[in-house]
Parts: C-alpha cells; sequence; structure tokens
C-alpha cells in the first residue's frame, strides 16, 4: 500500500513537471513574489514543502525524491533550480522569479485537474466521474467538485478529488505565502445532476495518506 501511495504522488509531481506539454491558461496577473518567502544569498526564493505535503509518516521527503528520479525522465530543473531535502523531514525548492512565477500559476491551473479529465489530454488516467473543479475563492482554501455519483466510488477518482487536489491547492498556498504549517483546504463533494453533497473533507487530516481509505 505503500508503494502504491509512492506511485500516486510521483503521477502528481510528473504532471507538474511536463507543464510544456499542457496549456496551463494565463498567468494570473501580476504575481509578486510574497514577502514571507525567503530569498538565499545566490537570489534563489526558497519554497519549504511541510511533510504532510508528500506523504506525511508514510513517505519519507528521501524516499520521495529517489522514487520520482527512478520513475520520471522529465527535466525537473526547468521547474526549479534545486531541491534539498531538510534535517527536519521537509523538502525546500529553490526557484528563480521565472520558475517562481510560473510554478505559482501551474499549481493554480492544475488543482482544476483538466489535465486528468480531458479526454485528449496525455496525462488523462481513465477518470470518469470528475466533471468540474471550482474554486469557490481564491485562495483556493474551499473547493466544489462536481461528479457523477454513480462512478465516483472508483479509486482513482477519488484520490484525485481529494488528495490530489489538496497537493495542488495545498502548494499554491505555500508558494502564494502562507505558512507551510497553516495550509489548508476544504473539499466538498456534489453529484453534478442533483447538487447533492456526498462528501465534505478538510485537509491536511491524519487519514489523507491512508489509499485504502481511497478504495473502500
Amino acid at each position: 500500500m505503500k508503494r502504491l501511495l509512492i506511485i500516486f504522488l510521483c503521477m502528481i509531481l510528473s504532471v507538474v513537471l511536463v507543464a510544456c506539454k499542457i496549456p496551463i491558461g494565463e498567468e494570473k496577473n501580476p504575481i509578486k513574489v510574497p514577502s514571507t518567502l525567503k530569498v538565499n544569498k545566490d537570489g534563489f526564493i526558497g519554497v519549504i514543502l511541510p511533510t504532510n505535503l508528500f506523504g506525511g509518516e508514510n513517505v519519507t521527503a528521501e524516499e520521495l525524491k529517489q522514487q520520482f528520479a527512478n520513475d520520471t525522465g522529465h527535466k525537473s530543473k526547468d521547474m526549479y533550480s534545486e531541491v534539498k531535502v531538510n534535517s527536519d523531514g521537509t523538502l525546500t525548492l529553490f526557484y528563480t522569479k521565472k520558475q517562481y512565477k510560473s510554478d505559482i500559476n501551474r499549481m493554480y491551473q492544475y488543482g482544476l485537474l483538466k489535465q486528468f479529465i480531458d479526454p485528449s489530454s496525455e496525462q488523462n488516467v481513465g477518470v470518469t466521474s470528475i466533471d468540474k473543479v471550482v474554486y469557490d475563492n481564491d485562495k483556493l482554501t474551499h473547493i466544489t467538485v462536481l461528479v457523477n455519483k454513480t462512478f465516483y466510488p472508483l479509486g482513482t477518482d477519488r484520490l484525485l478529488s481529494g488528495l490530489g487536489i489538496a497537493l495542488y491547492a495545498g502548494q499554491y498556498q505555500i508558494l502564494a505565502g502562507t505558512n507551510p504549517d497553516d495550509w489548508n483546504v476544504t473539499i466538498v463533494v456534489k453529484d453534478k445532476e442533483t447538487n447533492e453533497k456526498i462528501s465534505t473533507t478538510k485537509y491536511p487530516n491524519d487519514k489523507m495518506y491512508d489509499a485504502q481509505s481511497y478504495i473502500n
């Protein structure tokens, strides 16, 4: 089950690293680097990703970094300049200003899951129930997912509409200046036909990386 979780996390990150193949829409404008993000002596912007944004206690930063390096052949240097595993288990991504602006826009667009649900997309993974993702605010703290209730119990769809969106929203929030320990998002899943509320889930939570919970 741990292996399944790592593969899913790498799949999410893999989409980030093939951005040049996916139209991401117009850049939110203008994008300014928030004062809460530190710039090192070499001029790179350091963005810390907390452990609850890439696997919690189930997956270490080193494991994810190694698995990602083994399973993908994409040029991560195009997206960020360096990744560092910190002593406390967190990750720090170092960006140029240009990379930073591209990535924050990318996270905003990717949370809509168009790259997964569009039949013409190379990243489509056979998602059948997710119809649309709606941001209820620009901070990405409240998100609504419209689904076909009949097919929604499928494991991949539930992973993407919950954990997948949460990872993109969480990283967007941190890039936008939210303290890494304070990112949060509430995801409401509704039936697209009846508007019936199927579930409400707040992230991060203790079970977000329990892959079995998305299958049962």
